[in-house]
């Protein structure tokens, strides 16, 4: 059984975990704006993830959520109003997009092992750690007015275009 989640008018709602055991295939949190962590690692059937401007997230973790990005529609995830994140986790996924905000809070992203085709890292004064071994499509690797960084995690992509300015 696959399940369309949306969750609208959860304004208070700050936290959601284990929702991979609901097995849902896609999950809209258009209005559950106050939420800070949201953890749906291992959700094996979601497809589609849409956090249109969850301003207040803080923790995002998709890991192991092998079919997330098959679907056309996912296959982009939209983290450009999300600007209090801070940890971002999509490890094999297979998303080809991720817009990531400027200027916000991140300190962590993994992607290891996805199908990202490009990542972008704008002054993002807080990052320490990006780690996309393993995504074999990857060809475009930029992280600009990153003053923190400290590990940058690479190996096996076919990198076509690398830019580390301002670190």
């Amino acid at each position: 059984i696959y399940k369309e989640i949306q969750i609208s008018g959860g304004g208070n709602i700050r936290e959601i975990v284990n929702l991979g055991a609901l097995k849902p295939k896609s999950l809209t949190l258009n209005y559950a704006k106050k939420i800070t962590s949201l953890d749906l690692s291992y959700s094996t059937k979601l497809l589609a993830l849409s956090l249109a401007s969850n301003t207040y997230l803080q923790y995002l973790d998709c890991r192991g959520d092998v079919q997330l990005g098959t679907e056309s529609s996912g296959a982009q995830l939209d983290l450009s109003n999300c600007t209090n994140l801070k940890y971002v986790y999509l490890d094999n996924t297979k998303l080809t997009s991720v817009v990531f905000p400027v200027g916000g809070s991140i300190k962590e992203v993994s992607a290891r092992n996805t199908a990202i085709t490009a990542i972008a890292l704008d002054s993002l004064h807080f990052l320490t750690s990006v780690d996309v071994s393993n995504c074999g499509n990857i060809i475009t690797y930029s992280i600009t007015n990153c003053p923190k960084i400290e590990t940058l995690a690479a190996n096996e992509l076919p990198l076509v275009n690398v830019s580390i300015t301002d670190c």
